[in-house]
């Protein structure tokens, strides 16, 4: 059986770049299923309502400590099972071989601590550092292909002073240790379908699924040795407690960011899905709606490549056209089409086409699109 190509994503293809603002939309993901590894996959996700969006600005390095380092965006890091969140930048590298981050600076912050302690003098400072990962953080390494797999093992030192008047501290050197593994594979390869984040139609490319699996394990301390039971159970923590989450990203050619990226959380459930508005950029975008969804049904689908297609009008069309559209936007056939109402035409696929997802659009005499669909070609 002859398959969707394997595409290859090469650094050519990553658009990211200094100074460029990425624009990205939450997806509803309520009805959402997880993504299925695979060659020559579907990915649907067509049907998600889009919600709110945000920005993320890629600025020039301020900082000599990452000479390696191409671009920032802001940074989060949290503390404590969540007790304290310290905002930073992320130096991140591009280059030939591949997009990821260096190391990141961050900012001094102080927690009140007496809702815990009960001490209003209590607190607990997080103390601004540049973080240095050695080995690299590799999000994405190029050329990138469908079974590729990378990992990453480093571990931080995040610097604490804590105050607490019950147990006699007062600006005591403690902090958290954090181990980070993961392990990053290319599971699958096919067509990603989304929703034009513009407003109407679909947007459909071919794309690789990498999928990151992170493992983080806490250990914390006190004074230069690992803090004391007592002092854990003030926080609600435990030494060398875990963490694992998943992602899965979607590359796709001439994008500054994934295609798609679906966070899960611990349990393995969808935690958010978030999609670039610059996908609307991409010339494979069915974004204008049809004037008369039902008025055409194109049968059967799946359809074997080389068989015949049939179209049913249901209204009148003249002089029109009706075009098929490979996932890039190419245009792989193309049809006159005229009919009375409720005739049926038939047109033959040409029999060199992959299996793959394709998109139909019927246009009429006046170039207005009366029609747009999906039609999966199998071999």
């Amino acid at each position: 059986m002859q398959m969707q190509a394997q595409i290859t994503i090469e650094r050519s293809d990553f658009t990211l770049e200094q100074g460029r603002r990425v624009v990205s939309w939450y997806l509803d993901y309520a009805d959402a299923a997880l993504p299925e590894p695979g060659e020559a996959m579907i990915w649907d996700y067509s049907e998600l309502p889009v919600g709110n969006g945000y920005f993320v600005d890629f600025e020039a390095p301020e900082s000599d400590e990452f000479p390696e380092s191409s671009f920032t965006r802001p940074s989060t890091r949290s503390f404590l099972g969540g007790l304290a969140t310290q905002q930073g930048i992320s130096y991140d590298f591009l280059n030939n071989e591949s997009y990821g981050r260096a190391g990141l600076i961050s900012e001094s912050i102080a927690v009140a601590l007496g809702t815990l302690t009960g001490g209003a003098d209590d607190t607990l400072k997080v103390l601004g550092k540049p973080y240095h990962f050695d080995p690299q953080e590799t999000y994405i390494q190029f050329p990138l292909h469908f079974n590729d797999t990378w990992a990453y093992d480093y571990t931080t030192n995040s610097d604490f002073q804590v105050s607490v008047g019950a147990f006699g501290l007062e600006n005591a050197p403690a902090g958290q240790r954090t181990r980070d593994s993961s392990v990053y594979t290319v599971l699958g390869y096919g067509t990603l379908v989304l929703p034009n984040p513009g407003g109407s139609g679909t947007i459909s490319m071919e794309a690789l699924m990498v999928r990151h699996t992170e493992h983080l394990t806490y250990n914390y301390l006190l004074g230069g040795q690992l803090a004391p039971q007592v002092m854990l159970d003030l926080f609600g923590i435990e030494q060398g407690e875990t963490l694992n989450r998943t992602t899965y990203s979607f590359y796709t050619k001439g994008l500054p960011a994934p295609a798609a990226d679906i966070f899960l959380d611990e349990d393995g459930n969808i935690d958010f899905f978030v999609i670039p508005d610059d996908i609307q950029d991409l010339v494979s975008s069915t974004a204008t709606e049809s004037v008369a969804p039902d008025a055409f049904r194109v049968f059967p689908n799946p359809l074997q490549a080389g068989a015949q297609l049939s179209v049913h009008a249901s209204v009148e069309v003249l002089n029109g056209n009706m075009e098929l559209l490979d996932a890039f936007g190419r245009q792989v056939a193309i049809w006159p089409l005229s009919a009375a109402q409720n005739e049926t035409l038939r047109f033959t696929l040409p029999g060199m086409l992959h299996s793959g997802l394709y998109l139909y659009r019927i246009t009429d005499k006046n170039k207005q699109v009366r029609s747009t669909g999906k039609l999966q070609v199998i071999r």
